[in-house]
């Protein structure tokens, strides 16, 4: 499950194509601290990418321990904590690769393992 993820995210975050490097961010001079600030809002897609992807690595982390055999009571938290995992080496993945490690993709991460371990916790 994490494999499929994690593929999920290097999918994703695949550079563009050759051609397009012209106009990529990532060759333009990086953000001051303050001007990162503000280009990463509190509502934006990357923070709704953030919360699906945390809500569904906690939930297919709940169903892959239970079909392991792992009792409710253990599996719920250590789904949470795998998607916990996940999304903090994203942010650690980030600023090795000179974009911003950013507490606000955390926060989205953090609603949509709550919100994961809220279905996990009420499936029997």
């Amino acid at each position: 499950m994490l494999a499929v993820a994690l593929l999920f995210v290097l999918y994703v975050e695949t550079p563009p194509a050759p051609n397009a490097l012209q106009n990529c961010e990532c060759l333009q001079p990086r953000a001051t601290r303050h001007e990162s600030r503000a280009t990463d809002a509190w509502i934006a897609e990357d923070k709704t990418k953030h919360a699906a992807m945390s809500f569904a690595l906690t939930v297919f982390g709940y169903a892959s321990a239970r079909t392991i055999g792992i009792s409710h009571s253990t599996a719920v938290p250590l789904a949470a904590a795998g998607s916990l995992a996940f999304g903090i080496a994203k942010e650690i993945n980030d600023k090795r690769t000179a974009r911003d490690f950013s507490l606000r993709d955390l926060v989205a991460d953090a609603a949509g393992i709550a919100l994961g371990s809220l279905l996990a916790a009420h499936l029997r």
